[in-house]
C-alpha cells in the first residue's frame, strides 16, 4: 500500500485516534517524499493529513523559537526556509513516543548506530542524487580543465612572445655591434690609410726638397769650383804673358 491509498483511504473511512503527532520532510529530501512515507507507514502510522508548502523565513523562526539564541538558530531558519517542505500529521496509539523512537536521537552519530533505518532515506535520496552528483562531478571537471587549458595557453604565448622579443632584442643588438664595429674598423683604416698617404707625401716631399736643394748645392759648388778655375787659369795666363814679354 502506498501513501496516496492510505491517505484515500483515511479520507474515506475516518478513524478516531489515540494520538497524533507532526513530522517535517524537510527542503533536502522533498524529492523523496513517498519513499519516507512509506517507511513511516511500515512502522505503523497513519497519515492523517499531508500538507506540501514552502515556509517563510518568519514561520521557520516561530516554529523553532525554542532553539532562538542557539548558534546554529540562523542556519536552522535560513535551511527550513531554502525550499519547499512536506508536513504530515501523524497517528497512532503512543504516536509522539513511538515517532521518537523511530527517528532516533537528534545526535547524528549517535542516531547512525542506534536508528540505521534513520539513514535509510538519506540512502534512497543519495541513489536519487547520484545522476546529478555525477553530472556536477562531469561539469566541475570540465570546468577546471577549461581553466587549466585556458592558463596553459596564456603561458605558453607569454613564454613564446618572452622569448620571441628575447630573440629580437638580441638580434638588433647583435646586429647594432657588428654595424658599429665595421664603422670602427672602416674609420681606423681609413685614418691609418689617410695617416700612410701623408706620411709618404712628406717624405716625398723632403727627399724632393733634399734632393733639390743637394743638387743646388752641388751646382753651386761646381760653379764656384770653375768660377775660381777659371780666374786661376786668368791668373796663370797673364803671369805666362808678363813672363814672355821680358
Amino acid at each position: 500500500m502506498t501513501a496516496t491509498e492510505n491517505v484515500n483511504e483515511v479520507s474515506a473511512l475516518p478513524q478516531i485516534f489515540v494520538e497524533q503527532t507532526l513530522a517535517l520532510i524537510k527542503p533536502d529530501t522533498v524529492n523523496i517524499a513517498n519513499e519516507i512515507e512509506d517507511i513511516i507507514i511500515s512502522n505503523g502510522f497513519t497519515i492523517v493529513k499531508n500538507r506540501r508548502l514552502q515556509l517563510t523565513p518568519e514561520q521557520a523562526s516561530d516554529f523553532y523559537a525554542e532553539h532562538y539564541g542557539k548558534m546554529f538558530f540562523p542556519s536552522l531558519v535560513t535551511f527550513m526556509s531554502s525550499g519547499p517542505i512536506v508536513a504530515l500529521v501523524l497517528a497512532c496509539e503512543n504516536a509522539i513516543t513511538k515517532w521518537r523512537e523511530l527517528i532516533g536521537p537528534t545526535d547524528t552519530n549517535m542516531a547512525k548506530e542506534t536508528h540505521p533505518q534513520r539513514f535509510a532515506v538519506y540512502h534512497l535520496f543519495n541513489n536519487c542524487s547520484k545522476h546529478n552528483d555525477i553530472c556536477t562531478v562531469l561539469i566541475c571537471t570540465i570546468f577546471i580543465c577549461t581553466v587549466l587549458i585556458c592558463i596553459v595557453l596564456i603561458c605558453t604565448v607569454l613564454i613564446c612572445t618572452v622569448l620571441i622579443c628575447t630573440v629580437l632584442i638580441c638580434t638588433v643588438l647583435i646586429c647594432t655591434v657588428l654595424i658599429c664595429t665595421v664603422l670602427i674598423c672602416t674609420v681606423l683604416i681609413c685614418t691609418v690609410l689617410i695617416c700612410t698617404v701623408l706620411i709618404c707625401t712628406v717624405l716625398i716631399c723632403i727627399v724632393l726638397i733634399c734632393t733639390v736643394l743637394i743638387c743646388t748645392v752641388l751646382i753651386c759648388i761646381v760653379l764656384i769650383c770653375m768660377v775660381f778655375m777659371s780666374a786661376i787659369l786668368c791668373i796663370l795666363g797673364l803671369i805666362v804673358l808678363t813672363v814672355c814679354e821680358f
